[in-house]
């Protein structure tokens, strides 16, 4: 495994050769061309359903971001690509979330921080080719700590 931070509009590709325990390489072999493409939680792509705010955040990367307290509120985001991210908040009144992947639950994510952090990736799936796929992110309504907060949308094609 291996962390990039990639420039979001810029294309990349990767270029991979193996070793063996002998110390001998095998021929490079380049990936596909890669784009990261950051898409605001305003995005047409972004469908959400219950009770959601629009919340002026000068820390949110378009200034501002959407807000739910209400469990059962959710956002689903649809896009063709070969990762998707979904950018948020944690924080001291922030709670917990399901979230699901074409249709199916994958994970609890719980953005409880006791100091506020933006501009955080806290769910990601990848596959191993571009397709059409769908994250929804459900908010469980944590007693307590009810909200989430929706930033952005990061892709990767």
């Amino acid at each position: 495994t291996a962390k990039w931070a990639l420039e979001f509009g810029a294309g990349y590709r990767f270029r991979l050769r193996a070793q063996d325990h002998a110390g001998h390489y095998s021929a490079p072999v380049d990936g596909p061309i890669v784009k990261a493409t950051l898409f605001q939680d305003g995005t047409a792509s972004a469908k959400y359903a219950g009770r959601w705010s629009v919340v002026a955040s000068s820390v949110a990367s378009n200034g501002r971001l959407h807000r739910s307290t209400r469990g059962g509120a959710a956002v689903t985001f649809t896009k063709t690509a070969r990762a998707i991210a979904v950018v948020g908040r944690q924080g001291p009144t922030n709670g917990r979330a399901k979230v699901y992947v074409d249709g199916v639950y994958r994970t609890t994510i719980d953005l409880f921080r006791r100091s506020s952090r933006s501009k955080v990736v806290v769910f990601n799936a990848s596959w191993p080719t571009t397709g059409a796929h769908t994250v929804k992110v459900v908010v469980v309504g944590t007693a307590g700590h009810p909200g989430v907060e929706v930033d952005a949308f990061a892709i990767l094609r």
